[in-house]
């Protein structure tokens, strides 16, 4: 038997924590070489041993080509494929013998993670086989490999991104040249993180009151489904500049076209971190446009019982669309989606939308969700230590293979 062939992996940035780490640490257990790229204090924190490239943005892509040549790179692992050092490595890269591996959040959430190859979400290769998948009568065959469920760590993952962006903050002298691919001061984001925490805390119990009353009574409504305004789905994948452009518009055409007796209940991130004053916003159109009554803004709640009580949805591209599939609800989406299939949502537009919509079709959704789970879900989290624990004992694997 031949001997195995020793991979070199390169390391960008990963998520907020211990896991590139430790991912780092398990590979090389297995007798594989470890290098990581630091490009601010935050990266340096979470992965002190790392190299630090200090140099500008435009010498990246040249430089990293470079590297990848002299240190005989064979992999290079990151998360997140639009950040603009991502975006440019991996067009940089296209093209060689170099294996390209991608993290992200789960398409299938919670107790899972998304990996693929070469990219995800807008970027996935499942945009151009979403059709296949649904037709091919094999993923009628459900995922059968063991589950384990893993719970939300809102105080792990919010001790991580403020240790981070405040070391990100302490090294500006060290790395000068780096600029933020998140449009906000790190260290004003940071205290905003820990603002909002206890704001959350406080209002917890009015808004599960909230969304109590509208999934226990007879109200028909809409739901919204808000993303992050950091989001690179928004950036990169769909029409819109911003958060505030999808609400003005969705809510204008709700206005204008809905049924007068429905309401629209807009759920906002769970992860938002209070930067934008949504509720302020929303309330502004809504005396616009004399509507009032008829918008609902929820800064939480439950979103499966909020899904099941709701007449259909509406979401930009966020993954929790395909929740919105599997409680069998009617879905439009404004932006590029991986699952935007017409057996899955509706082509109609969003004016046209409010009264007329389908529901999505269970078996392709059943296909499609088995072909997600078998090809690109990996149990587990990143921001949970029996979370972390859990991914590696599969991802080394599917790193090595």
């Amino acid at each position: 038997m031949g001997m195995r062939k020793v991979r070199k992996f390169l390391f960008l940035q990963g998520p907020h924590g211990s896991f590139f780490k430790r991912l780092a640490q398990e590979l090389q257990k297995e007798g594989h070489k470890t290098i990581r790229v630091n490009f601010n204090g935050g990266d340096w924190i979470d992965y002190p041993k790392g190299i630090a490239y200090k140099h500008s943005m435009k010498m990246w892509p040249e430089w990293l080509y470079n590297f990848t040549l002299h240190n005989e790179i064979t992999d290079i692992v990151l998360y997140g494929d639009c950040r603009p050092l991502h975006r440019l490595a991996i067009l940089r890269l296209k093209g060689s013998n170099i294996k390209i591996n991608v993290f992200e959040e789960g398409y299938i959430r919670p107790h899972w993670i998304t990996y693929e190859l070469d990219g995800v979400n807008g970027y996935s290769q499942i945009q151009e086989q979403i059709n296949k998948i649904i037709e091919d009568r094999r993923n009628d065959q459900p995922f059968v490999d063991s589950f384990i469920p893993i719970k939300y760590n809102m105080r792990y993952m919010m001790r991580y991104c403020i240790r981070y962006y405040l070391f990100k903050w302490l090294g500006v002298l060290f790395f000068p040249r780096y600029k933020n691919h998140r449009p906000v001061n790190s260290l004003y984001e940071a205290i905003m993180w820990i603002k909002r925490f206890f704001i959350l805390k406080l209002k917890r119990r009015f808004v599960l009151k909230k969304a109590r009353y509208l999934t226990q009574s007879n109200t028909k409504y809409y739901l919204f489904l808000m993303q992050l305004y950091t989001d690179y789905q928004i950036r990169e994948h769909s029409p819109y500049t911003s958060m505030k452009h999808t609400l003005i518009e969705t809510i204008y055409s709700f206005a204008k076209f809905a049924p007068t007796y429905t309401k629209l209940v807009i759920k906002n991130h769970p992860l938002d971190s209070g930067q934008k004053n949504y509720g302020k916003l929303i309330k502004n159109i809504c005396n616009e446009l004399g509507i009032s009554g008829r918008i609902i803004y929820l800064d939480g709640g439950n979103l499966p019982a909020l899904l099941e009580g709701s007449l259909a949805v509406v979401t930009v591209n966020s993954t929790a669309g395909l929740q919105a599939i599997h409680h069998k609800k009617p879905l439009k989406v404004l932006g590029t989606a991986i699952y935007n299939s017409e057996e899955l949502v509706n082509n109609a537009t969003l004016d046209e939308f409010w009264n007329n919509y389908k529901k999505p079709n269970q078996q392709a959704y059943t296909r499609f969700k088995n072909y997600l789970m078998r090809k690109n879900q990996i149990n587990g989290s990143f921001y949970d230590p029996e979370g972390v624990n859990q991914l590696l004992q599969q991802i080394v694997k599917k790193l090595c293979n």
